[in-house]
């Protein structure tokens, strides 16, 4: 299945069980006569970066992760103090990899766990407030600003902490978004979800979200920007 979410709160806690789950997954795949690449990761959800930073979740047996209230202001900013390799969540996806370096064999790569990109975590960390916000006055259009900013200090480090426990370049990666079978990317990094744009207009895509696209990307010689849904002006950008 595309998503196996059968006692996923176990699993969630549980990077044995996580790794154990993921990798039959990949190990049903390993034959296939198709250039895609067995693939496991280190499936926490969405939460995973703000949750980081500190942001509230909560598991449900049988569903993945929901977020949590939005933070207040003090701790957004906080959040670039966070060491974010001491956070639990990393810890537990750096568990994960210790365990498929030591048992999962050469034929099952394992790849980034589930990074939004920088708007999606600042919606995340700020809530639905993020919306009329920049739409507002220049103060607000500021602290807006600032938001990305601090989002994109928290994805560019998580993004580079998952590299460094891949054992990967900086400009290339294997990614299986959600599936058994992934790809190689010889070119191009990072992967990053920018879901919430979808709800935006164009002109507020080119204004707030593609700047910090772009340099969320330019560190790792580009990546790939995943959105679930239609908005043509976004696909073009």
């Amino acid at each position: 299945p595309l998503y196996d979410t059968t006692d996923y709160a176990r699993r969630f806690v549980d990077p044995q069980q996580m790794w154990e789950s993921e990798i039959r997954r990949a190990q049903s795949v390993v034959d296939w006569p198709t250039d895609g690449i067995p693939t496991v990761r280190p499936n926490l959800g969405v939460i995973f970066v703000p949750a980081i930073a500190g942001h509230s979740y909560e598991v449900k047996n049988d569903q993945m992760p929901w977020p949590g209230e939005p933070l207040a202001w003090d701790a957004i900013r906080a959040a670039r103090r966070v060491d974010v390799a001491e956070a639990d969540l990393m810890r537990r996806a750096e568990a994960f990899y210790r365990i498929h370096h030591e048992y999962g064999g050469a034929d099952i790569a394992p790849y980034h766990a589930d990074t939004q990109g920088v708007f999606d975590i600042a919606h995340l960390l700020y809530g639905d407030g993020i919306f009329t916000a920049m739409a507002g006055d220049p103060a607000e259009q500021a602290q807006i600003f600032e938001l990305l900013e601090i989002s994109l200090d928290l994805y560019l480090k998580v993004s580079r902490r998952l590299k460094d426990l891949l054992g990967e370049p900086a400009g290339s990666m294997i990614h299986g978004h959600g599936t058994s079978q992934g790809v190689f990317f010889p070119t191009g990094g990072v992967r990053a979800a920018e879901d919430t744009a979808i709800l935006l207009s164009p002109a507020m895509i080119r204004h707030f979200i593609m700047p910090f696209i772009r340099r969320s990307l330019a560190p790792f010689d580009g990546g790939f920007i995943h959105f679930c849904g239609l908005h043509r002006p976004f696909f073009e950008e």
